[in-house]
């Protein structure tokens, strides 16, 4: 073991973290401090750092509320606009355009049924009932009842 070089007490030395010197200092054990600790101050009135936060996520931190008194209309954006109404049934541009929406939406409805006949009823249907979306026309003629 090695003695100390000088005869006498050794020094003690300190590792501190203090605001003046938040990334640490060496300091002396035995040394006074220069000026008197300052009283704690309350805790609005201190400086927020990573370790006062570190500290009140730790320990919890009380937190009060007010009420916050009238708001003022300016603050807040104006409300938002209500939806457009729909702009009705969305209509083929052509025939042969509503004749494949047609067959294809009752196609979708009835598995069962012959994509010729689907084709078919759909020309004798577009000529009664092109005022439809095609989609609705189909969906009203799944409903419609079967004759024997």
């Amino acid at each position: 073991m090695r003695k100390p070089e000088k005869p006498g007490a050794a020094q003690r030395r300190l590792w501190r973290m203090t605001p003046t010197a938040p990334f640490g200092e060496f300091v002396d054990a035995d040394d006074k401090p220069d000026k008197p600790a300052a009283p704690p101050a309350p805790d609005e009135l201190r400086e927020a750092s990573w370790t006062r936060s570190s500290w009140d996520l730790l320990n919890g931190l009380e937190v009060t509320e007010s009420a916050s008194g009238d708001l003022l209309d300016e603050l807040f954006g104006a409300p938002p606009r209500a939806a457009p109404a729909s702009p009705g049934p969305d209509l083929a541009a052509n025939a042969g355009e509503w004749i494949r929406r047609f067959a294809l939406r009752l196609a979708e409805l009835d598995l069962q049924r012959d994509p010729r006949e689907l084709i078919e009823l759909a020309k004798r249907q577009w000529v009664t009932q092109h005022n439809l979306a095609p989609e609705e026309a189909a969906e009203l003629e799944r409903a419609r009842p079967t004759s024997p």
